[in-house]
């Protein structure tokens, strides 16, 4: 359940309204062949960044985006998201291994409009479980779940591929396809990666140069904007077919662990 960011995220996002529901139906993930990726540790994001969310070219919230390395050499993502025009208010935990950045723990806790959600997955070797609870503030509908995910190898959160991006192994020619866990619905689905070409764009964080990276599968389909000086920060995210958008704010790239 990534509100925005990816955001991650963030991270998402902006997906959550439109996915609320299917927290409450059985959504079973396809057979999917595993799909091992090679995360490049160095390229790896590790900081924090703020997003401003603009809906029809309007202000409409915002994303603070944290992630750090842990004693253990777990990788650790924390975002909040909050949107009073989308009806949103979203906190995101999720720890990765330290080899092969698999998912480890997800905690999600958020407000969608009038329902307090909270999701907690955890990781075994080939699945992951979860227990999820939602509650309707005006008809006091409470509902609990338990649910019990095959996991094939390979599989990123649908938060970590954002914080990820920089260091998967994309390139021009060939898009890469993996596999991404939802965890509002419970579901793993394929998405590709591709890289559309460069331009330049500018955000309140100021002028880049970016790599313009489509994702495709999953929902909803994203534009992904990849600054391409050292150190790659995605500075655009674009929520395709929808006039919502998060931009880079200024001075906000930092090495502040998370919180």
């Amino acid at each position: 359940m990534r509100s925005f960011s990816s955001w991650g995220t963030a991270l998402i996002g902006l997906w959550l309204a439109a996915t609320a529901a299917a927290m409450a139906a059985e959504v079973d993930s396809p057979a999917l062949t595993s799909r091992p990726v090679a995360v490049d540790r160095d390229r790896v994001f590790v900081g924090r960044m703020d997003f401003r969310v603009l809906q029809n070219e309007a202000p409409a919230g915002l994303v603070s985006v944290h992630a750090s390395f842990n004693e253990q050499g777990q990788y650790v993502l924390h975002d909040r998201s909050e949107s009073a025009a989308l009806g949103i208010v979203e906190e995101l935990l999720q720890v990765l291994e330290a080899d092969g950045f698999r998912p480890l723990r997800s905690l999600v806790q958020g407000r969608i409009n009038g329902s307090f959600i909270d999701l907690n997955w955890r990781w075994h070797t080939d699945t992951a479980a979860g227990d999820l609870e939602s509650y309707h503030l005006a008809s006091g509908r409470h509902r609990a779940l338990q649910r019990e995910v095959p996991m094939p190898t390979g599989t990123l959160t649908r938060a970590s591929v954002l914080y990820l991006i920089a260091a998967l192994p994309l390139t021009a020619d060939v898009p890469l396809t993996l596999n991404w866990f939802d965890s509002m619905s419970g579901s793993v689905v394929p998405i590709e990666l591709s890289i559309e070409g460069t331009t330049t764009i500018e955000v309140p964080a100021g002028r880049f140069e970016v790599l313009t990276i489509r994702q495709r599968g999953g929902s909803p389909e994203n534009l992904i904007y990849l600054s391409t000086e050292a150190p790659a920060r995605v500075v655009r995210f674009d929520v395709v077919g929808a006039p919502i958008r998060l931009e880079l704010l200024p001075a906000q790239v930092t090495t502040e662990a998370v919180p």
